[in-house]
């Protein structure tokens, strides 16, 4: 089996691994597979996974909408066996370079206020905290607001991964 990560695009074919991933990381606000498949298949929306040893370990979605000069990280996780070994660093910096090629000037997203972990990852590459948002989330947390600019954040080459698609 291969160990070395590769960072792919996500299609259908991923789905029930996506939602496995989905139903254990979000407690509340996640995907239903509905809204899933949308999002790999219709919406104006980029999704990456990463795949280590044949399995998904994690996934990105980023919300491209045309006409815009802003680009969204809608949606970022992990699953717990693959975390802390720098896949989501490595999805999320995917994800900045896609938008900066794709010619987006900023990439915005929302984050738990609590999670000091993502956001301190988030900062790490160049985010801003922008916002702060009562009760943004359907359990009633509140959320901040992270901007992304080019000029700020990307490393140029992503070490260890290999990126395709």
């Amino acid at each position: 089996m291969n160990s070395v990560p590769i960072i792919r695009t996500a299609t259908l074919k991923d789905l029930d691994a996506l939602l496995a991933i989905e139903k254990a990381s979000f407690s509340s606000d996640g995907f239903q597979r509905r809204q899933m498949r949308y999002l790999l298949s219709k919406a104006k929306s980029q999704a990456f996974v990463v795949v280590v040893g044949g399995s998904i370990g994690g996934y990105a979605i980023l919300l491209t909408p045309e006409k815009r000069q802003v680009a969204r990280l809608y949606s970022i996780a992990v699953a717990k066996a693959f975390q802390s070994q720098g896949f989501g660093r490595k999805l999320l910096q995917h994800c900045l370079q896609k938008a900066l090629s794709a010619g987006f000037q900023a990439v915005v997203l929302e984050v738990r206020a609590h999670d000091q972990k993502v956001t301190a990852l988030y900062t790490s590459l160049g985010f801003k905290a922008t916002q702060y948002i009562k009760h943004y989330y359907a359990d009633g947390e509140d959320a901040v607001r992270m901007r992304w600019y080019p000029q700020v954040g990307v490393r140029s080459g992503d070490q260890g991964v290999k990126a395709s698609g």
